[in-house]
This record gives structure tokens, C-alpha cells and sequence, in this order.
């Protein structure tokens, strides 16, 4: 595969994130946004191979009966600006130079994960709800605490997707089985009014 040398670089900066690498070895690089505290708030890794990891940390937001929740358009935001990054000519550049190789790796598979806790000075908190925008769908009895796929949302359903596809394809699936995975029901209106708000708040 023939790529960019510069192209790491021009997908973190897509991102906003820093384009000086966080740690840099011969087969990736990755990108951090570090905070205050020195905790990495997104991170980007890019490796040669055109496998791109995106990490983000989810703000848990207390809830009136003492548990977290996480704001599902958080999640969709990041979600919208990665797939405009994949579809985008920065990571074309990074698959190959020339228009012909690129349209051989047209192709990606996509896998949406969410940890189901967060470890901080203050000890391991986990999140229990997932507030969307609209109105919030019901939802089963006996969910105490989130759960995630461990083979990760959108891994069948988007796998071997066009790297052409826009984030109105890409994000609802994903947000559709993390809400169905935790126990939500006919969640369509709210999935959709999620995924406007989320396209409405990027700037990529």
C-alpha cells in the first residue's frame, strides 16, 4: 500500500485533535486531547494498515434516583464526525494515493463499543441511562446497571459498508442497537431526533 506520509497527521487535525503525535511507532500513530487533569479526553490511532481507532470519554451526568446516565447525542456527535472522516479524502490518503488503489479499499467495516464504567480519582462510576433528545422511549424493567455488546453495535449490519456512506446511514444503526441492547423500546422518533441534533452540532 502506497499512502500519504502526511496523512495521520491531516485526520487528527480533521478532528481537532493535536497533530503532533501523542505516541508514534512504525506501524501507528495516535492523537490525544489530554485535559486538566492529564486524562485523555479523545484519542485518534491511524495505522498503516488503514485501521482507525477512535476514543472519546462520555461526560455521566447524575440522575434524580442516585444512579448516571450518559447523553446519547455525545456519542452521535463523535460518531457523525468519524464517519465524514472516513468518507472524506484525508483517510483516501491514507488507503493510497492514486484514485485507482483508493477505489480498491472502497470498502470498511465499522464497530460502535461503549464502556459500561469510567475510573477517575473518585473511584469507578457506571452509567445506568441513556438519555436521548425528544422524548425518551420506555424501556424494559431490570436494567440496574448499562450493558454493552461485547462483539461491539453496527458490527454485522456495517461491515463491508461503502466508505461513501454518510453518517445518516452509519449512526443510527449503531445508536439502534446500543438503545435495543440496553433494554429501550420503539425508540425510532427518538433515534432520529438524536441523530439530527448530532449532525446539526459538527462543524467537519
Amino acid at each position: 500500500m502506497t499512502s500519504s506520509p502526511n496523512a495521520p497527521r491531516a485526520l487528527a487535525g480533521a478532528l481537532g485533535l493535536p497533530t503532533i503525535p501523542y505516541l508514534a511507532g512504525a506501524d501507528s500513530h495516535r492523537f490525544a486531547e489530554i485535559d486538566a487533569g492529564g486524562s485523555q479526553i479523545r484519542s485518534l490511532t491511524v495505522t498503516r494498515s488503514g485501521v482507525l481507532e477512535m476514543l472519546w470519554a462520555l461526560e455521566q451526568i447524575p440522575t434524580a434516583d442516585d444512579a448516571w446516565a450518559v447523553r446519547a447525542v455525545d456519542a452521535c456527535t463523535q460518531l457523525v464526525r468519524f464517519a465524514r472522516l472516513v468518507s472524506g479524502d484525508d483517510y483516501g490518503q491514507l488507503l493510497a494515493t492514486s484514485q485507482w488503489r483508493r477505489r480498491v479499499h472502497s470498502r470498511v467495516d465499522w464497530m460502535l463499543g461503549v464502556a459500561v464504567s469510567t475510573a477517575g480519582s473518585t473511584g469507578e462510576r457506571g452509567w445506568r441511562d441513556i438519555l436521548l433528545v425528544g422524548e425518551q422511549p420506555d424501556r424494559a424493567s431490570g436494567h440496574a446497571y448499562g450493558l454493552m455488546n461485547p462483539y461491539g453495535y453496527g458490527t454485522d449490519r456495517l461491515r463491508g459498508a461503502r466508505r461513501s456512506l454518510e453518517p445518516p446511514a452509519i449512526v443510527p444503526v449503531m445508536l439502534e442497537e446500543w438503545l435495543r441492547a440496553n433494554g429501550y423500546l420503539r425508540a425510532t422518533n427518538a433515534v432520529e431526533a438524536t441523530v439530527v441534533a448530532a449532525i446539526a452540532a459538527t462543524d467537519l
